[in-house]
């Protein structure tokens, strides 16, 4: 059984939490005040999240529970708050469904320390912090960039100019929190295309 039709419950779930707990307006934070992406990004998330638990030999439902539950509650708390939010949320979801207590503690505590912790315990939430910050690198981080630009109502030169002083900063903090090679690799990569392309863009607005 495919992971998408094994959890579809907790994925049709959370979906809508997203869906119903998303801000009703438009605002200066688009894209990720949008229910949508924010539901995109936890697709992208689990996707990662399955490669890297195969190349680290890490525990497959471990590493899906808590991709599909890691932004749960992205909406109805502060940001610095809502991995350990997120955790209680997915606590009390897995624990109505029957759960193994071991593994709801191991799912709810990668998701608890997804967001800024620098010394993770487990594999499994490594990997979760590597899949999260993945999504934001490579074509993926551009399209962030330009779609936040754009409900800020930026021309060329302003998000070059965003990129090189915000973007790219968040970018170098998030880049040392990377934990297996494979990340590692795929995030030097997508680096290199994301700067590349803002590079040209600099340049072919130079005059």
């Amino acid at each position: 059984m495919s992971i998408l039709m094994k959890y579809r419950e907790e994925m049709s779930h959370v979906k809508s939490h997203l869906m119903k707990t998303a801000p009703n307006e438009s605002e200066p934070t688009f894209p990720f005040s949008d229910g949508k992406y924010k539901w995109e990004h936890t697709l992208l998330v689990l996707k990662s999240g399955l490669m890297l638990a195969k190349e680290e030999k890490a525990e497959t439902e471990v590493v899906a529970l808590a991709a599909i539950f890691h932004d749960a509650c992205y909406y109805t708390s502060e940001y610095n708050e809502h991995g350990h939010e997120a955790a209680r949320y997915a606590m009390e979801y897995l624990r109505k469904k029957k759960y193994p207590t071991e593994l709801i503690a191991n799912v709810s505590y990668a998701i608890d320390v997804h967001v800024g912790e620098m010394n993770p315990k487990t594999i499994e939430a490594k990997i979760i912090q590597d899949a999260d910050t993945l999504d934001k690198y490579g074509a993926m981080g551009i399209s962030l960039v330009l779609l936040n630009a754009g409900a800020n109502k930026l021309l060329f030169l302003d998000v070059v100019n965003k990129f090189k002083i915000d973007y790219a900063k968040k970018l170098d903090f998030m880049a040392k929190s990377i934990w297996t090679d494979k990340a590692r690799m795929i995030m030097k990569e997508r680096t290199r295309f994301l700067t590349s392309f803002f590079e040209q863009l600099e340049a072919e607005l130079t005059i």
